[in-house]
């Protein structure tokens, strides 16, 4: 089950008018509406438009499961050791992520793909207007508040270089505003679609782009790609408490479940096991599984963070410099984009692009990397969805003696500094939300969708029903922190 959660971690993807008076866009005019979706870790197919089209994850099931646990049991005790055990199990879920594979010049090895929508959302009649979550949930918003005509929604390939997937937005932004006859268009990037902006913004300017808001975003990298890829796997017991805490405490059934667990001490226990199991079998995982199959993204290359990004190449591929050439190659060009982009963005709002960033908080991240401790949105680190906020462990403040060096940017429970972000009047904090909320019908979608259709740059002052910092259940309904 730890290689599991490793596995998926690493994977860590115009408007119609409008009577009010504070949403419509600026001059009256009208902007087609591109949502850049996230990760998509079940929405990678093989042979996609094809009769023979199906899943690239293969199935799990009980009994696949089953027979695996029993197959490895006997391998264990046949050798006395663990560790056949462990590598039919590392087998087994090799296989059900194969075709994911990407090959050392960062191109998958199969014919994998996303299905695609490259026209406006009122081509397809068979995109599910029932859907209501996350980024569907958005589209579904934005076809009936702009109608599908003014609606495009980009579902990429998220492992492939942003680079390459830039050119694709490209396609979009300039068909949306030919078909349109738009100058420029409102873009909303979800969680991957972040990295994937900083892209094509970084290739083809802001021009095109009318007002940009990074929503759950990987803007400015993630902790826990640049700790997986250079093998900073831990389980800290603070950390798997609050994770269980965070998925599992709503449910009134299992919360005095939790809180018997909690008086039992067994959190660092686990942890202790884990972090065993851990050192002894981290290096068959990466070997036999993730580098190979997770390795070689060359998206995930940019979410490294600047500081470790030789650390990770050394640790995936020391030694092996010239077998994957091309995948290392790839990654420096990308790292060599996202050590521009402060200024990049900068230098887009200069030139009258506006821009939105919105961060969640208060929920624990996957408790499996050394920085796992970062207070997140349950798939994200705050700290960098925000673009540099200094923000508190969960269920802790900055404390009373802290200093901001602006008062106006710290939160009412001092948990949250926003004056050192890259856009502290534009960032706006969510407490309790999931990662990529906006699901449909929901007080967040309403915000979102506020953000977009505002005339002009919105700051975190110009609506009261909307400050900066915000608390939500799972349910996505916002109140005042």
């Amino acid at each position: 089950m730890l290689t599991v959660i490793i596995s998926l971690s690493c994977c860590v993807c115009a408007f119609a008018s409008n009577t009010s008076a504070d949403v419509i866009n600026e001059e009256d005019k009208v902007y087609p509406f591109v949502l850049i979706r996230g990760m998509d870790l079940q929405g990678v197919r093989v042979d996609v438009g094809t009769e023979n089209e199906r899943p690239a994850m293969g199935e799990i099931t009980a009994g696949g499961v089953i027979g695996t646990l029993a197959k490895a049991t006997v391998k264990g005790i046949v050798n006395g050791s663990m560790d056949p055990a462990v590598g039919t199990v590392v087998d087994y879920i090799r296989g059900i992520f194969e075709y994911y594979s990407i090959d050392c010049n960062g191109q998958p090895v199969y014919n994998t793909g996303m299905k695609e929508y490259p026209l406006s959302m009122d081509h397809y009649t068979d995109f599910d207007d029932g859907e209501s979550k996350n980024e569907e949930g958005m589209i579904r918003t934005a076809k009936e508040k702009y109608g599908g005509k003014y609606v495009y929604y980009i579902n990429y390939d998220w492992r492939l270089n942003p680079l390459e997937v830039a050119d694709t937005v490209n396609e979009y932004v300039e068909r949306a505003c030919r078909e349109t006859g738009c100058e420029k268009v409102n873009l909303v990037c979800a969680s991957m679609g972040g990295v994937m902006t900083v892209a094509y913004l970084s290739k083809y300017s802001c021009d095109r782009v009318n007002k940009c808001v990074f929503l759950s975003s990987t803007f400015c990298g993630t902790y826990v790609t640049s700790d997986l890829l250079q093998g900073n796997v831990t389980v800290g017991a603070a950390q798997l408490r609050n994770f269980a805490y965070t998925y599992l405490g709503e449910n009134k059934l299992l919360t005095p479940v939790l809180k018997l667990l909690d008086l039992t001490g067994i959190w660092d226990g686990v942890a202790k096991l884990a972090n065993r199991f851990v050192s002894r079998y981290k290096g068959m995982v990466y070997d036999e599984f993730l580098r190979d199959v997770f390795g070689n993204m060359p998206s995930l290359w940019a979410l490294v963070l600047p500081e470790d990004y030789e650390a990770c190449k050394e640790f995936m591929f020391g030694g092996k410099e010239s077998e994957y050439a091309g995948i290392i190659a790839i990654a420096d060009e990308l790292q060599d984009m996202m050590s521009k982009r402060d200024d990049m963005l900068g230098a887009a709002v200069a030139d009258g692009m506006k821009i939105c960033v919105v961060a969640n908080y208060g929920r624990q991240v996957i408790p499996i990397y050394d920085r796992s401790y970062q207070n997140g949105d349950g798939t994200l680190e705050t700290h960098l969805v925000s673009g540099g906020a200094v923000v508190a462990p969960i269920g802790e403040t900055l404390g009373e003696d802290y200093v901001c060096s602006n008062p106006e940017y710290l939160s009412p429970s001092r948990e949250i500094d926003a004056s050192t972000c890259l856009f502290p009047e534009y960032t706006w904090f969510v407490k309790g939300a999931p990662h990529v909320s906006g699901n449909y019908g929901s007080d967040y979608s309403d915000f979102i969708f506020w953000l977009v259709d505002y005339n002009g740059q919105p700051t975190v002052r110009s609506n009261p029903k909307y400050p900066q910092f915000m608390q939500s259940a799972s349910d996505q309904h916002i109140d005042f922190e």
